[in-house]
């Protein structure tokens, strides 16, 4: 017998020490065992059964996710919402923990083998939105609806909590369903951590989707920076006269420092074109630009402050731009009256482990083949998610799932008046993140 990569003098060396035997072979057993929990290709029978399942909950879904479209909640008031997620889970047969956090609910399904905890969360909450709703399924809350999706993802969430049951026998570990209120207003996620969500049971991976303008079931996602960071760049003057001047002037100041206004960038498509959010070499993957105008305060009698909202994709090319608005402005009309130029981050933005971002998309390309997985290089403007305190507890990945059918002007653009999703979203994605959270508990 020839064991691969060990020569004929070293195997009649080991035929003389029967004990070295023993100890090589052990090693090499150990090794090979540990092999396949690293680099196993996925159980396609596992992954049809679960595509079947999520097809066949598929209508089911639909008329969830309908019911919660008619009774859309405000962030903080999601008490019907609430009630109606923990009878789903409950009669899946999951332990249910309610009232996390306001009125978050969370699930918990626990496999038939030892492993990690896994999560997953969907935001439940839905906004403020007078404007017309275009499906039969009207929302019966005057002045609110779901223009967000987070409906969508509130069905998703449940399917794949329904499938994952259904092979509760075969799945490894442990899966948290955490069903998050408040989204909108940013307070939700640091409510539930507040409330001890994941004590003595914190996640070793954790993800969430958003619904967004691609087509039905395409997923896309990124490692590192998902959105902008979003922050405040001021500049304080002493001894300003003109406040429509110093606006003016300061807005071009902005622009010779390669800080642009909104209209030039932050409104370009980010789906279409060569400035794509698809595109590595796009507009979208290295930019700072301000939103709206610069805005004039003063500060007491003597100092004032020009400040805009800017977005940016890192911190280093904030800190250049902020370097180059300054060198612009102390060699301007305001010289004189200049004291500082300076920024303040509002809040974190949404980041992937690349590590969990790089396994998490092998994963879903083997599965559901690489047409329905896309690559983003650049980072999106103007949204953010509260799902970026939970990153704090654990490795997280977040990702974008299409929801529209062009043909059918049918567009998922969040928060706008036009907002709209081709449902079979809805099962595909249940379909997808099962069959990722089940690979994920395994490796």
């Amino acid at each position: 017998m020839q064991i691969e990569g060990i020569t004929e003098v070293t195997m009649n060396y080991i035929r003389g020490r029967k004990i070295l035997v023993l100890v090589l072979l052990g090693v090499i057993t150990l090794v090979v065992a540990q092999q396949p929990i690293r680099q196993q290709r996925p159980d396609a029978a596992i992954h049809r059964q679960i595509a079947t399942r999520a097809e066949t909950i598929s209508p089911s879904l639909i008329e969830v996710r309908r019911n919660l479209h008619r009774h859309p909640e405000l962030s903080g008031r999601e008490q019907l919402t609430a009630e109606r997620i923990k009878n789903y889970l409950t009669n899946l047969g999951l332990e249910v923990e309610s009232g996390l956090g306001g009125h978050g609910v969370l699930g918990i399904l626990r496999g038939g083998k030892a492993g990690p905890i896994i999560a997953w969360r969907a935001d439940i909450d839905a906004i403020q939105d007078t404007s017309s709703d275009g499906v039969e399924f009207k929302s019966e809350n005057l002045g609110v609806k779901h223009s967000c999706g987070h409906d969508v993802h509130t069905a998703i969430g449940l399917g794949i909590a329904d499938v994952l049951s259904s092979v509760r026998t075969q799945l490894t570990g442990t899966v948290l369903f955490v069903f998050q209120p408040a989204e909108e207003n940013l307070t939700g996620a640091r409510a539930m951590l507040d409330a001890g969500i994941f004590k003595g049971r914190k996640p070793d991976a954790m993800f969430a989707l958003h619904i967004a303008p691609l087509p039905s079931g395409v997923v896309a996602v990124k490692p590192m920076e998902m959105y902008a960071y979003r922050m405040r760049i001021g500049i304080e003057l002493k001894d300003v006269a003109s406040q429509d001047e110093v606006v003016k002037t300061c807005a071009g100041l902005f622009k010779e420092a390669n800080i642009p206004h909104g209209s030039n960038v932050l409104s370009l498509p980010l789906l279409e074109g060569e400035n794509s959010i698809f595109n590595p070499h796009g507009i979208f993957a290295n930019y700072v630009a301000v939103a709206g105008a610069p805005r004039f305060r003063r500060l007491n009698d003597s100092v004032s402050v020009v400040e805009s909202l800017a977005f940016a994709t890192s911190d280093s090319i904030t800190r250049a731009a902020v370097a180059g608005l300054k060198e612009k402005l102390s060699s301007s009309q305001l010289k004189d009256k200049l004291l500082t130029v300076s920024y303040a981050p509002l809040h974190p933005t949404v980041t992937n482990d690349p590590e969990l971002t790089s396994a998490s998309l092998r994963i879903l390309q083997e599965i559901a083949g690489t047409e329905r997985i896309t690559p983003l290089y650049g980072i999106i403007p103007r949204f953010n998610d509260d799902f970026l305190f939970f990153q704090r507890e654990s490795k997280t990945v977040y990702f974008l799932l299409g929801g529209s059918d062009f043909q059918k002007g049918i567009v998922s653009m969040p928060h706008t008046s036009t907002f709209a999703v081709d449902e079979s979203c809805i099962s595909r994605g249940v379909s997808m993140f099962a069959s990722l959270l089940f690979e994920i508990a395994r490796r």
